[in-house]
């Protein structure tokens, strides 16, 4: 099984140092200026805010097991069969995606319960992860534009 991180950008970091620090602020805001009860609301959304967080980015990366690509990203767990992979490669948008927002990604192609699926991937190292796909499994295989499917 081979292990693979996904890119975290800066602008992420950013989406979370702002209402840490905006919550932070109130909170030591109402400490200072009202009764300390006052700090709690602030407080408590901080808390919680961060525990989305990390529910929802740790752990973030993908494993390629002996049949399976497993994406994770935090407690979300999508499982994609190496056998129903057609072709992974890079995107060809020439808008940077979501999350995160960057042009350096994968673009998943697989078969999926009656047709075709696509999905985006962030490895940090893109090359050592298109190398582990086709070494795991013998109907794919490496070529210039990424991985491809040979065998049906």
């Amino acid at each position: 099984m081979r292990q693979f991180d996904a890119k975290l950008p800066a602008w992420m970091l950013v989406f979370i140092a702002v209402p840490v620090s905006v919550c932070l602020f109130s909170a030591v805001w109402a400490l200072l200026q009202a009764p300390a009860q006052y700090a709690l609301l602030p407080v408590a959304v901080l808390v919680l805010y961060l525990i989305v967080i990390r529910l929802l980015t740790y752990p973030l990366g993908y494993r390629i097991a002996a049949a399976e690509l497993v994406i994770c990203s935090g407690v979300y767990r999508n499982r994609v069969n190496l056998r129903r992979i057609v072709h992974v490669g890079p995107a060809k948008s020439l808008l940077p995606s979501a999350a995160p927002l960057s042009f350096d990604r994968l673009r998943l192609e697989y078969r999926g319960s009656g047709k075709n699926r696509a999905l985006t991937l962030y490895p940090t190292d893109a090359d050592a992860f298109l190398q582990a796909l086709a070494a795991a499994d013998p109907g794919l295989t490496r070529a210039i534009g990424g991985v491809y499917r040979v065998t049906a």
